[in-house]
Protein backbone atom coordinates (compact mmCIF):
# COMPACT_ATOMS: atom_id res chain seq x y z
CA UNK A 1 0.00 0.00 0.00
CA UNK A 2 1.25 3.46 -0.85
CA UNK A 3 1.59 6.02 1.93
CA UNK A 4 1.85 9.78 1.95
CA UNK A 5 1.84 12.42 4.69
CA UNK A 6 -0.96 14.92 4.20
CA UNK A 7 0.29 18.54 4.39
CA UNK A 8 -2.04 21.17 2.87
CA UNK A 9 -0.63 23.92 0.68
CA UNK A 10 -1.51 27.44 1.87
CA UNK A 11 -1.14 30.64 -0.06
CA UNK A 12 0.66 33.56 1.57
CA UNK A 13 -2.63 35.41 2.07
CA UNK A 14 -3.75 32.83 4.66
CA UNK A 15 -0.52 32.53 6.62
CA UNK A 16 -1.68 34.96 9.34
CA UNK A 17 -4.88 33.03 9.99
CA UNK A 18 -4.15 29.31 9.63
CA UNK A 19 -1.16 26.98 9.62
CA UNK A 20 -0.34 23.79 7.75
CA UNK A 21 -0.89 21.75 10.90
CA UNK A 22 -4.37 23.10 11.72
CA UNK A 23 -7.18 20.56 11.87
CA UNK A 24 -9.93 20.71 9.26
CA UNK A 25 -13.49 19.71 10.14
CA UNK A 26 -16.82 19.70 8.33
CA UNK A 27 -19.94 20.11 10.43
CA UNK A 28 -23.36 20.71 8.94
CA UNK A 29 -22.93 23.64 6.54
CA UNK A 30 -19.56 24.89 7.82
CA UNK A 31 -15.93 24.07 7.05
CA UNK A 32 -13.64 24.99 9.96
CA UNK A 33 -9.84 25.30 9.69
CA UNK A 34 -8.04 25.59 13.02
CA UNK A 35 -9.45 28.12 15.48
CA UNK A 36 -9.50 31.20 13.28
CA UNK A 37 -11.16 30.38 9.97
CA UNK A 38 -14.70 29.13 9.30
CA UNK A 39 -16.41 28.97 5.91
CA UNK A 40 -20.20 29.10 6.21
CA UNK A 41 -21.97 27.50 3.24
CA UNK A 42 -25.52 27.73 4.57
CA UNK A 43 -26.70 30.20 1.93
CA UNK A 44 -24.50 28.92 -0.90
CA UNK A 45 -26.30 27.94 -4.09
CA UNK A 46 -26.64 24.19 -4.58
CA UNK A 47 -26.36 22.70 -8.05
CA UNK A 48 -29.02 20.10 -8.83
CA UNK A 49 -28.02 17.92 -11.81
CA UNK A 50 -30.85 18.02 -14.28
CA UNK A 51 -30.72 14.55 -15.73
CA UNK A 52 -30.52 12.59 -12.47
CA UNK A 53 -34.31 12.94 -12.40
CA UNK A 54 -34.55 10.85 -15.57
CA UNK A 55 -34.31 7.05 -15.78
CA UNK A 56 -33.29 7.18 -19.43
CA UNK A 57 -29.87 5.87 -20.36
CA UNK A 58 -27.94 8.70 -22.12
CA UNK A 59 -26.79 6.41 -24.93
CA UNK A 60 -25.06 9.26 -26.79
CA UNK A 61 -22.26 9.17 -24.23
CA UNK A 62 -21.12 5.78 -25.53
CA UNK A 63 -20.20 7.25 -28.90
CA UNK A 64 -17.18 8.92 -27.30
CA UNK A 65 -13.77 7.80 -28.55
CA UNK A 66 -12.29 7.06 -25.11
CA UNK A 67 -8.75 6.45 -26.35
CA UNK A 68 -8.48 9.66 -28.35
CA UNK A 69 -10.09 11.78 -25.62
CA UNK A 70 -7.83 10.38 -22.89
CA UNK A 71 -4.71 10.85 -25.02
CA UNK A 72 -5.53 14.49 -25.82
CA UNK A 73 -6.62 15.28 -22.26
CA UNK A 74 -3.45 13.92 -20.66
CA UNK A 75 -1.21 15.52 -23.28
CA UNK A 76 -2.72 18.96 -22.57
CA UNK A 77 -2.46 18.43 -18.82
CA UNK A 78 1.22 17.50 -19.20
CA UNK A 79 1.91 20.64 -21.22
CA UNK A 80 0.17 22.74 -18.56
CA UNK A 81 2.12 20.95 -15.82
CA UNK A 82 -1.09 20.14 -13.96
CA UNK A 83 0.13 16.90 -12.38
CA UNK A 84 2.33 16.52 -9.31
CA UNK A 85 4.95 13.76 -9.16
CA UNK A 86 2.78 11.78 -6.73
CA UNK A 87 -0.11 12.04 -9.20
CA UNK A 88 2.10 10.33 -11.76
CA UNK A 89 3.08 7.70 -9.18
CA UNK A 90 -0.61 7.03 -8.51
CA UNK A 91 -1.32 6.72 -12.25
CA UNK A 92 1.58 4.30 -12.64
CA UNK A 93 0.48 2.12 -9.75
CA UNK A 94 -3.18 2.21 -10.76
CA UNK A 95 -2.61 1.37 -14.44
CA UNK A 96 -0.26 -1.54 -13.64
CA UNK A 97 -2.61 -3.00 -11.04
CA UNK A 98 -5.72 -2.65 -13.20
CA UNK A 99 -4.02 -4.38 -16.12
CA UNK A 100 -2.83 -7.17 -13.84
CA UNK A 101 -6.27 -7.67 -12.31
CA UNK A 102 -7.91 -7.45 -15.74
CA UNK A 103 -5.87 -10.49 -16.76
CA UNK A 104 -7.09 -12.36 -13.68
CA UNK A 105 -10.75 -11.34 -14.10
CA UNK A 106 -10.87 -11.54 -17.89
CA UNK A 107 -13.61 -14.17 -17.98
CA UNK A 108 -15.51 -13.21 -14.81
CA UNK A 109 -17.57 -10.25 -16.04
CA UNK A 110 -17.76 -6.52 -15.46
CA UNK A 111 -19.11 -6.62 -11.92
CA UNK A 112 -16.34 -8.89 -10.67
CA UNK A 113 -13.73 -6.78 -12.45
CA UNK A 114 -14.98 -3.64 -10.71
CA UNK A 115 -15.76 -4.92 -7.21
CA UNK A 116 -12.88 -7.39 -6.83
CA UNK A 117 -10.46 -5.56 -9.08
CA UNK A 118 -10.67 -1.82 -9.57
CA UNK A 119 -12.17 -1.10 -6.14
CA UNK A 120 -9.35 -3.06 -4.52
CA UNK A 121 -6.85 -0.79 -6.26
CA UNK A 122 -8.74 2.34 -5.18
CA UNK A 123 -8.90 1.14 -1.58
CA UNK A 124 -5.12 0.80 -1.55
CA UNK A 125 -4.86 4.39 -2.78
CA UNK A 126 -7.27 5.99 -0.30
CA UNK A 127 -5.64 9.00 1.31
CA UNK A 128 -2.50 8.93 -0.86
CA UNK A 129 -1.40 12.31 -2.22
CA UNK A 130 -1.28 15.95 -1.20
CA UNK A 131 -4.07 18.47 -0.68
CA UNK A 132 -7.55 18.32 0.80
CA UNK A 133 -8.51 15.65 -1.72
CA UNK A 134 -5.60 13.22 -2.37
CA UNK A 135 -4.86 11.94 -5.88
CA UNK A 136 -6.29 8.43 -5.59
CA UNK A 137 -9.43 9.80 -3.95
CA UNK A 138 -10.02 12.21 -6.84
CA UNK A 139 -9.89 9.35 -9.36
CA UNK A 140 -12.26 7.30 -7.20
CA UNK A 141 -14.72 10.21 -6.89
CA UNK A 142 -14.79 10.70 -10.67
CA UNK A 143 -15.16 6.97 -11.24
CA UNK A 144 -17.96 6.42 -8.71
CA UNK A 145 -20.02 9.48 -9.65
CA UNK A 146 -19.95 8.37 -13.30
CA UNK A 147 -20.35 4.61 -12.92
CA UNK A 148 -23.01 4.81 -10.22
CA UNK A 149 -24.98 7.24 -12.36
CA UNK A 150 -24.84 5.14 -15.53
CA UNK A 151 -24.81 1.55 -14.28
CA UNK A 152 -28.37 1.40 -12.88
CA UNK A 153 -29.85 3.06 -15.98
CA UNK A 154 -27.70 1.59 -18.75
CA UNK A 155 -26.41 -1.73 -17.43
CA UNK A 156 -29.08 -2.78 -14.93
CA UNK A 157 -26.35 -2.99 -12.26
CA UNK A 158 -26.36 -1.87 -8.67
CA UNK A 159 -24.18 1.10 -7.62
CA UNK A 160 -20.77 0.40 -6.09
CA UNK A 161 -20.64 1.23 -2.38
CA UNK A 162 -17.75 2.45 -0.24
CA UNK A 163 -17.59 1.53 3.44
CA UNK A 164 -17.57 4.53 5.79
CA UNK A 165 -14.86 2.88 7.89
CA UNK A 166 -12.55 2.86 4.88
CA UNK A 167 -13.11 6.58 4.39
CA UNK A 168 -11.58 7.27 7.81
CA UNK A 169 -8.18 6.77 6.14
CA UNK A 170 -8.48 10.00 4.18
CA UNK A 171 -9.34 13.65 4.85
CA UNK A 172 -12.84 14.64 5.95
CA UNK A 173 -13.47 16.66 2.80
CA UNK A 174 -12.33 13.83 0.55
CA UNK A 175 -14.44 11.30 2.47
CA UNK A 176 -17.47 13.57 2.07
CA UNK A 177 -16.94 13.86 -1.70
CA UNK A 178 -16.43 10.10 -2.16
CA UNK A 179 -19.49 9.32 -0.02
CA UNK A 180 -21.64 11.53 -2.25
CA UNK A 181 -20.02 10.21 -5.43
CA UNK A 182 -20.94 6.68 -4.36
CA UNK A 183 -24.58 7.83 -4.37
CA UNK A 184 -24.18 9.05 -7.96
CA UNK A 185 -24.07 12.73 -7.01
CA UNK A 186 -22.33 14.75 -9.71
CA UNK A 187 -21.23 18.33 -10.16
CA UNK A 188 -22.18 20.61 -13.04
CA UNK A 189 -19.15 19.80 -15.19
CA UNK A 190 -19.65 16.02 -14.90
CA UNK A 191 -23.31 16.54 -15.74
CA UNK A 192 -22.21 18.35 -18.91
CA UNK A 193 -20.00 15.39 -19.83
CA UNK A 194 -22.70 12.79 -19.25
CA UNK A 195 -25.33 14.73 -21.20
CA UNK A 196 -23.32 15.46 -24.33
CA UNK A 197 -25.25 15.64 -27.56
CA UNK A 198 -24.32 13.45 -30.50
CA UNK A 199 -21.04 14.65 -31.99
CA UNK A 200 -20.08 16.97 -29.10
CA UNK A 201 -16.44 16.80 -28.04
CA UNK A 202 -16.05 15.61 -24.39
CA UNK A 203 -12.61 17.22 -24.24
CA UNK A 204 -14.07 20.69 -23.58
CA UNK A 205 -15.99 19.85 -20.38
CA UNK A 206 -13.01 17.77 -19.23
CA UNK A 207 -10.81 20.83 -19.63
CA UNK A 208 -13.33 22.82 -17.57
CA UNK A 209 -13.08 20.15 -14.87
CA UNK A 210 -9.28 20.38 -14.93
CA UNK A 211 -9.48 23.85 -13.37
CA UNK A 212 -10.70 22.28 -10.12
CA UNK A 213 -7.70 22.57 -7.79
CA UNK A 214 -4.21 21.99 -9.12
CA UNK A 215 -4.60 18.36 -10.13
CA UNK A 216 -7.91 17.29 -8.52
CA UNK A 217 -9.98 17.99 -11.63
CA UNK A 218 -7.49 16.17 -13.83
CA UNK A 219 -7.49 13.05 -11.67
CA UNK A 220 -11.27 13.19 -11.40
CA UNK A 221 -11.44 13.37 -15.20
CA UNK A 222 -9.32 10.21 -15.43
CA UNK A 223 -11.78 8.44 -13.13
CA UNK A 224 -14.66 9.60 -15.32
CA UNK A 225 -12.99 8.29 -18.47
CA UNK A 226 -12.21 4.94 -16.83
CA UNK A 227 -15.85 4.53 -15.80
CA UNK A 228 -17.03 5.49 -19.29
CA UNK A 229 -14.67 2.94 -20.85
CA UNK A 230 -16.08 0.16 -18.67
CA UNK A 231 -19.73 1.19 -19.14
CA UNK A 232 -19.26 1.54 -22.90
CA UNK A 233 -17.80 -1.96 -23.21
CA UNK A 234 -20.53 -3.50 -21.07
CA UNK A 235 -23.39 -1.57 -22.68
CA UNK A 236 -23.04 -2.22 -26.41
CA UNK A 237 -21.56 -5.71 -26.26
CA UNK A 238 -19.39 -4.94 -29.27
CA UNK A 239 -16.47 -3.43 -27.39
CA UNK A 240 -14.05 -5.85 -25.78
CA UNK A 241 -13.76 -4.84 -22.11
CA UNK A 242 -10.26 -6.27 -21.90
CA UNK A 243 -9.08 -4.46 -25.03
CA UNK A 244 -10.72 -1.13 -24.21
CA UNK A 245 -9.48 -0.93 -20.62
CA UNK A 246 -6.03 -2.23 -21.59
CA UNK A 247 -5.66 0.52 -24.19
CA UNK A 248 -6.88 3.14 -21.72
CA UNK A 249 -4.49 2.06 -18.93
CA UNK A 250 -1.71 1.91 -21.51
CA UNK A 251 -2.29 5.61 -22.23
CA UNK A 252 -2.10 6.34 -18.49
CA UNK A 253 1.05 4.28 -18.16
CA UNK A 254 2.68 6.34 -20.86
CA UNK A 255 2.29 9.47 -18.72
CA UNK A 256 3.13 7.88 -15.37
CA UNK A 257 6.37 7.45 -13.43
Amino acid sequence: MLSYEYIPFLSGALDNHVSKRDSISIRSNAITIGDNLAIDLENALTYMPRFRLSNRCPEEIFNIDIDSTAEKFLKIMSILDKLYDEDLVVLGYMSKEIRRILEEKRLEGVRSFIEDGIMRVFRNLLGFGRGLTPSGDDILAGFLSTYNNLAPRCLGSQPIKVDNEELRRTTELSAYIIHNASKGVINEVIDNILTLNMGDDPLYPLLDLAYLGHSSGVMMGIGILLALAICKAAWNGKEDLYGLVTRFTGILQGKAI
